[in-house]
């Protein structure tokens, strides 16, 4: 993840430095946002799966129903998440409007940033393998997931019903980093201020994140299918 957003990043600083060049910024664009797109799916299943068998773990550990961590290791996780669009917010603001240096250092650090955090991932030990009871329903969530399991939530009425919410999340996300920015922000207090307001709305999802992610436990029965509904009505 860490790798292709400083390569998005590296990108955007290319066509910062050849505003001009129109031809240009399609090659280089198009190709950093698809590279980014396909690897953010997989490191968004790899996610969902590693966050289900920690919350499992540690729901053993604390000789707790199954499923009863779920919710709160999704708040956290999704907290940490958004605490970036915090600290990336407050730096464009800070180098656009502080310190009033052009765009394109602002890009050469995201693009430092970037693989810095891809650094700090290869460093990463390996995972080892753990035993787990003799529990079906606990073995069955911390196995490892294959390929051939991939499309299996896809045949599943929930996810069918859920779909409209993906569909949703992606729409207002666009929404939110390009209209709501350019139509809205910039005009009402200039684009210097753009990263405080986003900080501000990145705080804002820290926060609901993690409530949501509690009261999905607390209320497991009223709020389980909703879940994955409450965590993405969050970033709205």
């Amino acid at each position: 993840m860490f790798l292709d957003s400083a390569l998005f990043a590296f990108a955007n600083l290319v066509v910062a430095l050849n505003p001009t060049n129109q031809t240009l910024h399609w090659i280089v664009m198009l190709p950093a946002a698809f590279l980014e797109g396909v690897a953010a799916s997989v490191l968004w299943i790899a996610q969902a799966t590693y966050l289900t068998q920690l919350s499992v773990l540690y729901a053993e550990f604390k000789h707790e129903p199954v499923v009863s961590s779920m919710g709160l290791f999704n708040g956290v996780f999704y907290s940490i998440f958004r605490m970036s669009a915090i600290s990336g917010n407050l730096i464009s603001s800070l180098v656009l409007g502080y310190f009033v240096w052009p765009a394109e250092s602002l890009f050469v650090m995201y693009t430092v940033i970037g693989l810095s955090g891809a650094a700090l991932m290869l460093m990463l030990p390996s995972t080892t393998k753990v035993s787990v009871t003799n529990d079906t329903e606990l073995a069955k969530l911390v196995q490892t997931p294959s390929v051939a399991q991939g499309n299996e939530p896809s045949r599943r009425g929930r996810m069918v019903v859920l779909a409209p919410v993906f569909v949703l999340n992606g729409l207002q996300q666009g929404f939110a980093t390009g209209e709501f920015t350019s139509n809205f922000i910039r005009e009402s207090v200039g684009g210097a201020s753009i990263g405080y307001v986003m900080a501000l709305y990145g705080g804002c999802n820290v926060v609901s994140s993690y409530g949501f992610g509690k009261l999905a436990d607390k209320y497991e029965y009223v709020l389980t299918v909703y879940r994955r509904f409450f965590m993405t009505l969050n970033h709205i």
